[in-house]
Order: structure tokens, then C-alpha cells, then sequence
């Protein structure tokens, strides 16, 4: 947990550095201060944050049940008494206590915006709550491959490869559909599952770079404006809270049947 923490501090420390240093150099030779560039600082220390976050979720959770059966202390839960929810909510709970103590420590390499300005401290209370949202999102998505799959390996496997194609697959996807001039536009709005993209959304609406935003939704082919465009974030984050429910529930059948599946062998 410690190393984890310096770890986790240590790539943010190092980026925070170098950028704070980046934008002293220039200062220097300009004569002047760019405060652009302090909010660009944030930026980079946020996407580095959440990225760590979407990294290092799976691999608290893809385990959780798959290493409960593999030790054989599945079903000494199991006779014990403790409901299919009250394991599944209390592993995914202690993944997020470690994240989010994590994503907390790094609050003050956070700050350093803070000290040539243009960054308020709610915006740092808004980027740990998204990032707990997704946090949540990805543990569930984990917690579902781990309950049904029969090794801690294809559960991990299985995980990053859903986290990949949710992330990146789908920016993928619908690029090349706006490349291609496919008329599918409800298809586009695949992205409100993509956690990486509606923190990257999130971060620039923050600082106020609606030049960036705009150019994301042309990119992937979104419309300039509509309800959900404008409403983004709360709207994906509305409907990852949803998703995260769903898989909270799979993730709970799948306990539910292992006992029935073991009988029948």
C-alpha cells in the first residue's frame, strides 16, 4: 500500500516538476507570465491522476473472487452466511478506500496550480468525485469478469481488455465511422460509457477549453451542441452510475449460482 502511494506520487511528482520547471524557464525568458500554461499544468497532473486510477483499478478487483476461489475460501463464505452482496459490495469498497486514499495523497502535487493561480479548490473536490465514479465503474466491470471467470488470470485478461475497448476502442470505432461519413449518430454516443474520454471532457470543461472539447466531439464525430453535448459529463456519469449497478447485480449472480454449479459437478 506504502509503495503503491510513493509510487503513485512519484510519477505525479515528477510531471508536476517538470512542468512547473517548463513554465519557470519560460518565465524567465519572456520577462512575463503565459497563466494558460499553469492551467495546462493542471490538466496534465489531472489526466496523469485519472489514468493511474483506470490502470490500477483492475487489478484491486479482477481478483477478488477468483482468488477467493482458488485459495478455497469461497466456500467457507459461503456457508458462513454472508450475502452474494455483502461480499461483492465489500470487495469492491476496499478497492475503492485504496484508490481514493491514493487519488487524496495526491491532492497537494495537485495544488501546485494553486500557486500561480487560476485553479479553485472545488475543482479539485469535482475531479476526486468523477474520478471515484470511475473508479467505481471499472472496480464493477472487474468484479464482473471475476465472478465468473474460473482463473485470477483470464479475470485480469478479461478486464484490461473491456477497460481497453471501452476506453479506446471506441474512440476507435467511432473515428472511423466519422471517417467513413457512416449516418449511424446515435452510435456515437457509445462514448458516454468510455470513462477515459468523459474525464478528458471533464478536465478541459474545468479549466474552460471549450476549443478542446469541440474538437474531441468533431473528431469522434459528435454533433457541436444538443442536450448531451452541452450536459456531457453529468450525463455519462449518470450513465456509468447505472452500468455500475448492472454489474454490481451480474457481478452478485454470479456468486449466487457458483454454489449451485459446484453441486452439479
Amino acid at each position: 500500500m506504502l509503495m503503491t502511494i510513493f509510487f503513485f506520487n512519484l510519477v505525479l511528482a515528477m510531471v508536476g516538476i517538470t512542468s512547473i520547471a517548463a513554465i519557470m524557464n519560460r518565465t524567465s525568458s519572456l520577462s512575463n507570465m503565459d497563466y494558460s500554461t499553469v492551467v495546462r499544468v493542471y490538466e496534465l497532473l489531472a489526466l496523469v491522476d485519472g489514468f493511474l486510477v483506470i490502470v490500477m483499478m483492475p487489478t484491486l478487483t479482477a481478483g477478488g473472487i477468483c482468488h477467493e476461489r482458488e485459495k478455497n475460501t469461497f466456500d467457507t463464505l459461503y456457508v458462513s452466511g454472508i450475502s452474494a452482496s455483502s461480499i461483492i459490495m465489500g470487495k469492491l469498497m476496499a478497492a475503492l478506500s485504496i484508490v481514493m486514499t491514493i487519488v487524496v495523497s495526491t491532492l497537494p502535487l495537485l495544488s501546485l496550480a494553486f500557486v500561480f493561480g487560476g485553479i479553485r479548490y472545488l475543482t479539485l473536490i469535482a475531479m476526486v468525485a468523477i474520478l471515484f465514479v470511475h473508479a467505481a465503474y471499472i472496480g464493477s466491470m472487474s468484479l464482473a469478469f471475476s465472478a465468473y471467470a474460473k482463473t485470477i488470470t483470464f479475470s485480469i485478461t478479461g478486464s484490461y481488455a473491456a477497460i481497453i475497448c471501452t476506453s479506446v476502442g471506441t474512440v476507435v470505432m467511432c473515428y472511423l465511422f466519422n471517417a467513413v461519413g457512416m449516418g449511424f449518430r446515435w452510435l456515437y454516443y457509445i462514448l458516454l460509457f468510455n470513462p477515459a474520454y468523459t474525464l478528458v471532457v471533464f478536465i478541459f470543461r474545468q479549466v474552460g477549453d471549450d476549443r478542446a472539447v469541440s474538437f474531441l466531439h468533431r473528431f469522434c464525430g459528435l454533433p457541436d451542441s444538443g442536450f448531451v453535448i452541452d450536459n456531457w459529463s453529468a450525463v455519462s456519469i449518470s450513465v456509468q452510475l447505472i452500468v455500475t449497478a448492472a454489474l454490481i447485480i451480474i457481478a452478485m449472480s454470479g456468486i449466487s449460482i457458483y454454489p449451485r454449479r459446484c453441486r452439479n459437478k
